[in-house]
């Protein structure tokens, strides 16, 4: 007899939590949106240089005493079937070559907030990955930050661990500094300063780096301008960078072919209801 999921283990009980903690009359918050990007690249690893589209689903549920209950889904398209020199494997333009599910519950502590939940990632196409089959798998996250004074320019330390529990069995683990100035009411700007580590599961996973090297991945400096038409649309904008930070990644790069540094950009649109 075929065993369920083991992912279906762990979001049942989330989702007989909710029925708990979710106060009466409580109304949920939607958020669409759609990113058309010049390239993507995730954890350090260019995915698709060749441009692609990034559309995003995110159903938010208040509970009680300041918390949230967030499913959110986000894919990745590519615009070519010519990837580039990249990870993703050609001939699937106009189709979605990940796929994103996650369920998450967000609580406030007056100016800090904790995260923790299940993230889900589908690669439709990864049978056919230049570097070895990759599949479907599931981490476990667990996030924190905090909203520094302005006297500490405002800026947000966080801390993010991901574990994956499914086919890679290893951790990666961000810390970040953002910070937001708002213009206006209509005009942000965000930007975000991040650096990773990983061990020797999650770099053979993303990267196919054969020596199970644990190391600093990836250094990303990524500014986001915003501007809202109204209460419900906002346009965006987007500049970032990314370089892988250990030096025998980067030589294992070298030899894949494969660059350790990436600019790109992109535009997008969100609709918030």
């Amino acid at each position: 007899m075929r065993r369920p999921p083991r992912r279906l283990f762990v979001l049942l009980p989330l989702v007989s939590l909710a029925a708990c903690v979710v106060p009466d009359g409580a109304r949920p918050n939607a958020n669409l949106g759609v990113d058309i990007a010049s390239a993507y690249v995730f954890r350090g690893m260019i995915q698709n240089e060749n441009g692609v589209i990034q559309p995003s689903g995110v159903i938010a549920l208040p509970t009680k005493k300041d918390g949230t209950i967030i499913a959110r889904t986000w894919a990745n398209m590519d615009m070519s079937n010519d990837t580039g020199d990249a990870w993703l494997p050609d001939g699937h333009a106009g189709k979605f070559s990940q796929i994103d599910y996650n369920l998450l519950y967000e609580q406030r502590l007056d100016d800090a907030t904790l995260t923790a939940g299940f993230i889900n990632y589908n690669l439709p196409n990864g049978l056919e990955f230049p570097f070895g089959e990759r599949g479907a798998t599931s981490e476990f996250l667990v996030e924190g930050s905090y909203q520094l004074p302005d006297s500490w320019l405002a800026i947000v330390p966080a801390l993010a661990v991901h574990y994956d529990f499914d086919e890679v069995e290893g951790f990666y683990i961000r810390g970040s500094l953002g910070h937001e100035h708002e213009f206006n009411e209509k005009m942000l700007l965000a930007t975000e300063l991040g650096l990773a580590w990983m061990d020797g599961n999650q770099a053979f996973w993303h990267y196919a780096e054969p020596t199970d090297r644990s190391g600093l991945a990836d250094l990303t400096l990524r500014g986001t301008f915003e501007y809202g038409f109204d209460n419900h649309t906002t346009a965006s904008a987007f500049l970032a960078y990314s370089t892988i930070v250990d030096s025998q990644y980067r030589e294992w790069f070298d030899t894949i072919g494969l660059r350790p540094e990436q600019f790109y950009g992109g535009i997008g649109i969100r609709w918030s209801y």
